[in-house]
């Protein structure tokens, strides 16, 4: 017989009314699926036909809503039809991305994915975040540096549709490494082992995941927001590691080394003819070779870590999955149509269009004419945000 228990404060009747006030505010589709969820199972208790610890279900659910955010001011407003314009962009072409991807303002860019704390059949349901470096006030958005929203968004589109190129990198990855073996079948001792060694460490560091902490994702999701948004993201991505304190050699599990990133996308500008967009990338590398990479025995690892195969072959794979998934790419027609647009007058759409038209404005701007274009153009934009 299915266990009984107790309905009152130490089950869901206090994070019922926390739940009921998210109906009334942007988050009421998640408000109304908790509501849901909760009569749901409640109510299944009741009939016995389902046996469900409501008290623990209540601290995950109430858990959750700490995470949720608290502000809903005109920035939340704003970025929340940013995501949706930019979601919506794909969506024309047949990509279904998470219609729950929420603006999350604080110390940096990030993306987050969040479970929701009850499952119906086998399917699990998420709220993605996307975190936008400030506070939820329209003076801390900065256009120029929204095209690394389209990495984050890139998560989500490699989250359902990056199989292609996990299977073929994977693929691609292994050859690289069996390859490295097969020369290293002569050695004896020390130096064999510290070719598997390289391998395996190769392999950690560069095999696709499905929580995307490795280098490959990353390498794809970078190529992802290129592709679509040009070289108004190579300027933003540009800004954001020119600062004393990047590392340009560190090397951590979640993302490649800043040199590398940088260096690649150099790589993508060429292939797809942006090579009068590079002088501040060559600027920052020519800095960064100066910079020391550490120990030796640190740099042994970052030269063996970054091997220009396993770069090219990444590259050549996130390119060819950009090609199949039919991403809208940002060539020169598209610079030329929206420049065009912007000697008209006319305010960039939201999404996609406005990181390009933002980028352009600054081109062709100084820093006071640019300012008070974007302040207006931003303005403007909200009033077209409805949530």
């Amino acid at each position: 017989m299915p266990r009984r228990l107790h309905q009152g404060r130490g089950g869901f009747e206090g994070v019922l009314n926390k739940v009921e006030a998210l109906i009334n505010s942007p988050l009421a589709e998640i408000g109304r699926w908790l509501q849901s969820t909760v009569i749901d199972i409640r109510q299944a208790n009741r009939d016995g036909t389902a046996s469900i610890n409501e008290s623990e279900l209540a601290r995950d659910i109430d858990a959750m809503l700490h995470l949720l955010p608290k502000s809903f001011g005109d920035r939340f407003r704003f970025d929340s039809g940013m995501i949706a314009a930019t979601c919506e962009a794909f969506q024309n072409i047949g990509l279904q991305l998470n219609p729950m991807i929420l603006p999350l303002h604080g110390s940096t860019w990030g993306h987050n994915s969040l479970p929701m704390p009850w499952s119906k059949g086998d399917k699990i349901s998420m709220v993605d975040f996307i975190r936008l470096p400030g506070t939820d006030e329209l003076d801390d958005v900065s256009l120029l540096a929204y095209p690394l929203l389209l990495h984050e968004i890139g998560h989500n589109i490699l989250f359902r549709y990056g199989a292609a190129f996990s299977d073929r990198f994977r693929a691609d990855l292994e050859t690289i490494t069996n390859r490295f073996r097969l020369s290293s079948i002569a050695d004896r001792g020390r130096a064999r082992s510290n070719y598997q060694n390289r391998i395996e460490m190769i392999r950690r560091y560069w095999t696709p995941s499905p929580n995307h902490k490795n280098w490959a994702s990353e390498s794809a999701i970078d190529v992802i927001a290129f592709w679509v948004c040009g070289p108004a993201y190579l300027a933003a991505l540009c800004d954001e590691m020119d600062q004393r304190h990047v590392q340009p050699y560190f090397l951590e599990q979640e993302h490649p080394p800043n040199y590398v990133r940088m260096s690649a996308l150099r790589c993508v500008a060429v292939k797809l003819g942006w090579m009068k967009h590079l002088s501040a990338v060559d600027h920052l590398l020519d800095r960064w070779k100066r910079a020391s990479p550490g120990p030796t025995s640190r740099y042994n690892e970052y030269v063996a870590l970054t091997d220009p195969q396993i770069i090219d072959a990444c590259l050549a794979t996130s390119l060819s999955a950009c090609k199949e998934l039919r991403l809208p790419l940002c060539d020169q027609e598209t610079i030329k149509r929206i420049h065009r647009d912007l000697s008209n007058g006319a305010t960039p759409d939201l999404g996609i269009e406005v990181l390009i038209g933002a980028w352009l404005m600054h081109e062709q701007s100084n820093e006071a004419g640019y300012a008070q274009w974007e302040a207006a153009t931003v303005r403007d934009l909200l009033n077209y945000v409805t949530l």
